[in-house]
């Protein structure tokens, strides 16, 4: 957890000195900034990128002009991590403690489903390095994630079906820092590309309490029971984004 402490503060401060050189001359304090984009990612830490596959969302920003080269805003979005249809060697162990036989397991048909919601609050500042054209920037956001996990498992079994719902919620702490480009479309119209590093610090311990819900032949069961969302702390996302920036 300290290296990603340490990688997204250089990343932040070491890419976005107050000081850097600006070119062409830019607008002065007070203006507001729009941005909307659409984003797809990936998981980067360990457990995570074995769960989910890549995501797609999309965020906005709302900001206004601080100095010449520095912004202060809110950025929020929504974005969804589908689960891999990979269903872990646990599941197979729990049969065998339950008492089903290796036969009997391989006869059993299983697959996986649902998402991970990852929804960002955060303050962000952007500082732009150069006025012109194309005008690179960094980025560092520090907030909340809002992070709701929705696994599904299906099961088949001598013409059995049983589905296998499951919710759990969590709200963490969250450090983004980041670096994107933007190009000048119009003097009030940019497009832009950027990517963040998310360090969403989800609890690496079974301290959620989940909602499984078991359904077979249209009879339902629910219960309860300690889980966690990905079991890393934190959840790396590394989001790219692509959208249009509005000056006003």
């Amino acid at each position: 957890m300290r290296k990603f402490f340490a990688a997204g503060f250089l990343l932040a401060f070491g890419a976005c000195p107050l000081w850097a050189q600006v070119g062409a001359a830019s607008s002065g304090p007070g203006g507001l900034e729009l941005e909307i984009g659409g984003l797809s990612g990936c998981t980067a830490s360990l457990n995570a990128s074995l769960q989910f596959n890549g995501g797609f969302g999309g965020e906005g920003f709302v900001g206004f002009r601080l100095a010449k080269d520095l912004f202060f805003g809110v950025v929020s979005g929504y974005d969804s991590y589908p689960f891999r249809n990979n269903v872990p060697g646990s599941f197979d162990q729990g049969l065998e403690a339950g008492g089903w036989t290796p036969a009997q397991i391989a006869m059993l048909n299983v697959s996986m489903g649902g998402n991970l919601q990852y929804v960002p609050l955060m303050a962000e500042v952007k500082c732009v390095f150069y006025h012109g054209s194309f005008q690179p920037y960094g980025l560092l956001g520090f907030g909340v994630t809002f992070n709701r996990c929705a696994p599904t498992i299906t099961l088949s079994y001598n013409g059995v079906t049983v589905i296998a719902s499951g919710t759990a919620s969590e709200t963490d702490l969250l450090l983004a820092p980041g670096l994107g480009v933007k190009y000048q479309l119009d003097e009030k119209i940019d497009f832009f590309v950027q990517f963040r590093l998310d360090l969403d610090f989800t609890s690496s311990s079974n301290s959620d309490i989940g909602t499984f819900t078991f359904t077979s032949n249209g009879t339902s069961y629910s219960t309860t029971a300690p889980t966690s969302l990905t079991g890393d702390s934190p959840t790396v996302f590394i989001p790219f984004e692509a959208g249009l920036d509005f000056n006003l």
